[in-house]
């Protein structure tokens, strides 16, 4: 999501440094259950969507689950790789963000999704938002009404 195009969680080195932390150890391994692969796999999906919830429903995983691992005594290396994933999307959801400012003198997406530029003003040379032009085209009928009273 808020990774480079080029990048998938399993290339991505960033990810992969998170997922070298220590699996929650299971007292009994039964069909479903977290094993360490599943445990890394949910830190990956962590680290690009954010949300807990979301990485467990994309697993088929209950959420209760994974926050029993978290709640585990052993699990203080698993704890630290979820905050440090929710931390680097954070961070890329961020600077994502950041790319997609609004740019001074562009309106804003329209229902095909794609940002148009503003015509300049053909007086000033200005780019005007249309709240800025409806205000000039007032002040203009202002003014042409106050000299046909004189």
């Amino acid at each position: 999501m808020a990774q480079p195009a080029a990048e998938t969680p399993e290339t991505d080195p960033e990810i992969l440094a998170l997922l070298d932390f220590e699996p929650v150890p299971r007292s009994r391994v039964v069909d479903g259950s977290w094993t360490p692969e599943l445990q890394r796999d949910f830190i990956a999906r962590l680290s690009v969507t954010g949300s807990p919830g979301r990485s467990s429903e994309e697993m088929g995983k209950t959420e209760t689950g994974v926050r029993k691992l978290y709640r585990n005594p052993e699990g203080a290396s698993f704890r630290a790789a979820w905050h440090a994933a929710i931390d680097l999307a954070k961070r890329r959801r961020a600077a994502k963000a950041a790319k997609e400012r609004v740019v001074p003198g562009s309106r804003p997406p329209s229902l095909d999704h794609r940002r148009k530029a503003v015509p300049a003003c053909p007086q000033c040379g200005r780019a005007h938002s249309s709240a800025e032009e409806e205000a000039a085209a007032a002040f203009e009928r202002e003014g042409e009404e106050r000299g046909s009273a004189s």
